[in-house]
């Protein structure tokens, strides 16, 4: 028969085990951890989740991520920054304790249009969001291809439209009445009156 010494100690020590066997702070039960491609970051007044560039091509893609505001303000984007990146927006405003999801078109269009050579698929790209009291986010968003033969989640988020050489001879010779696209007909015109 076991001594009642041994008996408690083998009982404290089954009791205290899990205890012991915790990781302590700062484990990775205890950060955050979202499953999917996009990369995820906080700070006291904003969000950003699921970050992912959506590139029909390399040179362009739309920023498909959500932004939440963590104010009890109105909260809004001022400017998208990064290396070898331009952005366009029209504007990204999130309500108090709101979310807006960016891959949502508004109009058709994409709310955040990136252009440049950082962006390639399959590789990354860092951002850095502003916003209108004075915060900032930097994430490294995962560039991602919308192709359908990937079978992809990002068929629905729309692309920036492109601009073809021939749209650019199009708009110049269409800019102006009167210019020089527009006089050989003029010419014409007199030439039969006359």
């Amino acid at each position: 028969m076991k001594s009642p010494f041994k008996r408690r100690t083998a009982l404290v020590a089954v009791l205290i085990a899990p205890a012991l066997a915790a990781c302590g702070f700062g484990a990775q039960t205890d950060q955050p951890y979202q499953p999917a491609q996009g990369a995820y970051k906080r700070s006291a007044s904003a969000e950003i989740h699921n970050a992912v560039v959506v590139a029909a091509e390399n040179g362009s893609g739309t920023f498909a991520g959500s932004i939440v505001n963590n104010t009890n303000e109105e909260l809004a984007l001022t400017g998208v920054t990064g290396d070898g990146i331009t952005a366009t927006s029209d504007g990204v405003k999130i309500a108090p304790n709101g979310i807006v999801n960016l891959a949502t078109p508004v109009k058709g269009l994409p709310q955040l249009s990136l252009a440049g050579s950082a962006i390639k698929v399959g590789e990354h790209v860092r951002l850095t969001f502003t916003f209108s009291d004075g915060d900032s986010l930097t994430v490294n968003a995962t560039i991602v291809s919308n192709d359908p033969e990937d079978g992809n989640e990002y068929l629905e988020v729309p692309m920036a439209p492109t601009e073809t050489p021939d749209d650019k001879a199009t708009d110049e010779a269409t800019e102006k009445p009167g210019d020089e696209a527009t006089a050989p007909a003029d010419e014409e015109t007199e030439q039969a009156e006359g």
